[in-house]
């Protein structure tokens, strides 16, 4: 539709696809995609881990939907804390928020393998095994990858195309505006 059409330019901003996440023991049934369970396509039992896989609100705000529902929600972090990429002023107020939830925040501990209603984890400096029993669901909040089927099939059948956002790579919001601003200017 988009050659047929002979535009003089063309911004592809398809955004980006979650990534698929491979761990031991996971099924479709209990390892899905914060977007899916944010745009209501699959459900989640009621006790849920959430991997907080990129530090930013993505894991956080998945967190929160899902303990506002009435669940139990565990929040891996790798590192030294839940959503460390969120801003100081910020972060305070999204602690608050999960912990008044009864969200149990877990950094310096990530997922080994899914086994029955049981998550393996380990901590992330010491390498030490835990679990998490009985879990219904695992959510992965991890980074995404480009959606640039579209920028592909373009490229070289129109006259000028330029791709922005996280169609380029999957990359804050911040990325996106510049890229669409200098994309709009330069057009």
């Amino acid at each position: 539709m988009v050659v047929k059409e002979n535009p003089d330019a063309v911004v592809v901003a398809t955004g980006s696809i979650p990534r698929h996440l491979s761990i031991p023991g996971a099924t479709d049934q209990n390892l899905v995609d914060e977007r899916s369970v944010l745009l209501g396509k699959v459900s989640v039992g009621q006790r849920v881990v959430v991997l907080d896989g990129t530090g930013d609100i993505v894991g956080t705000s998945t967190a929160e939907f899902l303990a506002e529902q009435g669940k139990q929600v565990y929040i891996l972090a790798k590192g030294y804390q839940v959503g460390e990429e969120i801003d100081l002023t910020t972060r305070p107020l999204v602690y608050r928020s999960l912990l008044d939830k009864g969200v149990i925040l877990m950094p310096f501990t990530w997922i080994r393998s899914i086994s029955d209603r049981e998550v393996i984890t380990y901590n992330t400096f010491t390498f030490k095994e835990g679990k998490i029993g009985d879990i219904d669901t695992v959510v992965h909040a991890i980074s995404a990858v480009a959606d640039n089927q579209i920028y592909k099939s373009l490229k070289g059948k129109v006259k000028e195309l330029h791709a922005i956002g996280d169609c380029v790579a999957p990359r804050r919001i911040e990325a996106a505006i510049y890229e669409g601003g200098k994309v709009g200017r330069e057009l």
